[in-house]
């Protein structure tokens, strides 16, 4: 579905707009942006009933749709969003450190590290309850996990900087698998990977690839990607397409040359479900519980776009408009359990951005017409 790509900043001047004017569905539940404490976020005040903003917090998943885990001054965290208290669980005695929460938030795979040159890298896995570390044997020597996803409660898949893929057990036991991702030391690469029982999911290049481990055999399922995320039902697979403005263009990279995206639906064997929408760089794609719906944002010129959309019968809708979020393809936008619920991990400062920036999390409650 094809929508037109407004520019909003004349939303931060008015206090309410309706999205008519600016070539946007027309549907009820999509009529009036207002903005919100003069911050210059605007809200669609029937699809998100309010947004409330956290200073000096980064989340990392939710616990309940009260509570959320943060990784504040490298600590693992439980933050109580109604009462703003911080229950610590662990400390973690070391410079950085990156926590990736199992499923069912029982275990987390930990890389940890002190110097700005990532040469000692430790990781461990860690029963979250206990705060038991066990060590998992992966040497670093200035290697580095690229990206990790949980294939289960109980296992955890991930690729190395030069491609190559492991799975580890809660039990700190590792698994080299045999098939790889090419490396090639001069293309930025993301080594993104999921599992879905014997089928290996990742990016090749800016190719969707999937590898099965039984029978051997690789596919090709799309080309050029940006990046992609399996539905928690593990039956779809949302795809951000590359699609060159100029079809006679050379394509050499995103990075490279002029494009825009498609947020693509796809069963996984690759057969296309539904085409969600078309933006100019559409990033922070999060599966809602019920595999239903996706977020997405528009991350064009000065401002982001938020937006929500079934992903059968596609009918995107505004959400809100200047959200300063980071909608990193590593930090997708994250559903509440029970789906009234968005958390946005952003920043305060447009202009620092979120590396110096003060980080913000914005949890959004979501309206009934959603």
């Amino acid at each position: 579905m094809k929508r037109k790509s407004g520019k909003w900043i004349g939303f931060v001047l008015a206090v309410s707009l309706t999205l008519t004017a600016v070539g946007c569905s027309t549907d009820a539940s999509s009529e009036k942006i207002t903005v919100k404490d003069n911050n210059d976020v605007s809200y669609n005040q029937v699809m998100m009933q309010k947004i409330d903003k956290y200073k000096d917090v980064s989340a990392i998943k939710w616990l309940n749709n009260d509570k959320v885990f943060t990784n504040g001054n490298n600590d693992l965290n439980r933050y109580d969003l109604k009462t703003k208290q911080t229950e610590p669980i662990y400390k973690f005695n070391y410079k950085y450190s990156k926590i990736t929460l199992s499923p069912d938030k029982k275990h987390a795979f930990v890389e940890v590290n002190n110097s700005d040159d990532a040469i000692n890298i430790f990781h461990y896995m860690m029963n979250v309850d206990t705060k038991r570390l066990i060590p998992v044997p992966f040497a670093t020597n200035g290697n580095f996990v690229s990206d990790c996803s949980w294939s289960d409660n109980e296992n955890l898949v991930f690729t190395d900087k030069y491609g190559k893929i492991y799975k580890v057990n809660i039990s700190g036991k590792i698994e080299k698998i045999k098939h790889s991702i090419t490396y090639l030391e001069d293309f930025e690469q993301k080594f993104e990977i999921q599992q879905v029982k014997d089928q290996f999911f990742y990016l090749d290049q800016e190719k969707l690839f999937v590898w099965n481990q039984k029978t051997n055999k690789t596919k090709m399922l799309m080309n050029p990607v940006d990046n992609f995320t399996i539905s928690p039902d593990k039956t779809k697979i949302a795809v951000e397409k590359i699609i060159p403005v100029d079809p006679n263009e050379t394509y050499e990279g995103k990075d490279n040359t002029k494009t825009k995206e498609n947020l693509v639906v796809m069963d996984l064997s690759g057969k296309i479900q539904s085409v969600v929408d078309e933006g100019s760089d559409i990033e922070g794609v999060g599966w809602s519980p019920d595999s239903k719906k996706l977020a997405y944002a528009d991350g064009q010129n000065a401002s982001t776009e938020l937006y929500i959309s079934d992903v059968i019968k596609p009918q995107p809708k505004l959400v809100a408009v200047n959200i300063l979020g980071l909608f990193a393809d590593y930090d997708p936008i994250k559903w509440s359990p029970s789906g009234n619920k968005l958390l946005i991990n952003g920043y305060s400062d447009p202009v620092k951005g979120p590396d110096y920036g003060t980080s913000v999390l914005y949890i959004i409650t979501l309206g009934q017409h959603t």
